[in-house]
């Protein structure tokens, strides 16, 4: 019996174009998507199936033979960009806020930008710890058991700095985040947005 392949999953041809894979993609999500009624365990394998074929360099890994699940374990900048956003677009959805009168992409990139202060944050804490342990380094004579401590100011100047570089890089994939959607728009009502932000005005403006 002939195995199935990820261009079985997406019922599309080896040969198939990005443009047809991605069509392919989009009718079987709405099919599968759990939202719709539909298997969750079959939307996670075409979800799968495009993650890889969607992407010329993991396509031609997997073309090669390279097994997908080893393909999949590296996230590119791009997904995890996608993944942010979809993630918080998700969790504001799903609460109880009324989308009549608050901007739902405004919502989204408060939380964005939130979280990219928080990084700020905790990279500008960790700066000031490395900045303490290296005063107290200078401070250390470097004699007799003396070593030991200023190995442990060591691993803890590295931990420091291993943390600054992932904050680094998720106040830029934070960042990204923010220019995915910077031209997103949604429609409240302008009734709302006058009577909020103009109650003294009487003009019948339009928005």
């Amino acid at each position: 019996m002939k195995k199935k392949t990820l261009y079985d999953d997406l019922a599309v041809d080896k040969k198939s174009t990005p443009d047809q894979i991605k069509k392919a993609y989009r009718q079987k999500a709405k099919k599968t998507h759990p939202d719709n009624g539909g298997n969750s365990d079959e939307f996670r394998t075409i979800a799968k199936a495009y993650n890889i074929l969607s992407d010329e360099e993991k396509r031609k890994r997997y073309d090669n033979g390279e097994n997908p699940d080893n393909i999949n374990q590296s996230n590119t900048h791009e997904q995890q960009v996608l993944s942010i956003v979809f993630g918080i677009f998700n969790n504001i959805i799903d609460q109880n806020i009324d989308f009549v009168h608050h901007n739902l992409f405004d919502l989204v990139r408060q939380t964005i930008q939130a979280n990219q202060q928080n990084f700020r944050t905790e990279k500008n804490k960790n700066q000031k710890n490395i900045e303490r342990y290296n005063n107290i380094l200078r401070r250390i004579k470097k004699k007799d058991k003396s070593v030991l401590f200023i190995q442990l100011l060591d691993d803890k100047i590295k931990g420091c700095n291993a943390i600054i570089i992932q904050l680094d890089n998720n106040i830029n994939v934070f960042e990204d985040a923010l220019k995915l959607i910077e031209k997103c728009e949604y429609e409240i009502d302008p009734q709302y947005i006058h009577s909020q932000y103009f109650p003294s005005t009487t003009s019948s403006t339009t928005w």
